[in-house]
């Protein structure tokens, strides 16, 4: 796995993003409890580039990590992704919810 720092303009500020460069190999971690492999998420966001390798970017804004994206491979080259997380993994999930509305009846 390959760490890196990308730095980004933000609001007229300079940040510093880490990114994760890895194989699905490399994401693989085996799960004692179910005897099996699982998928490692090691971000909120990624992508996977044309070989195959899965570029994470460590931030919780999706703005910061598309401009990193866009910084590192070139503006719309490619999709984010967002991950979430499988009950497999255990440890805390993502939830999303939805709201809802009721007529009001007059």
């Amino acid at each position: 796995m390959i760490t890196e720092v990308v730095t980004i303009t933000y609001e007229n500020k300079p940040i510093e993003i880490n990114v994760k460069i890895c194989t699905k190999e490399e994401a693989l971690v085996w799960d004692e409890d179910n005897y099996e492999e699982v998928f490692q998420i090691l971000s909120n966001f990624y992508i996977i580039d044309a070989l195959g390798n899965y570029f994470w970017i460590c931030t919780r804004d999706m703005n910061k990590a598309r401009m990193v994206v866009d910084e590192y491979y070139g503006k719309g080259k490619y999709s984010l992704r967002s991950s979430r997380q499988s009950n497999k993994t255990g440890g805390s999930h993502t939830a999303t919810g939805t709201s809802t509305r009721v007529a009001k009846r007059s």
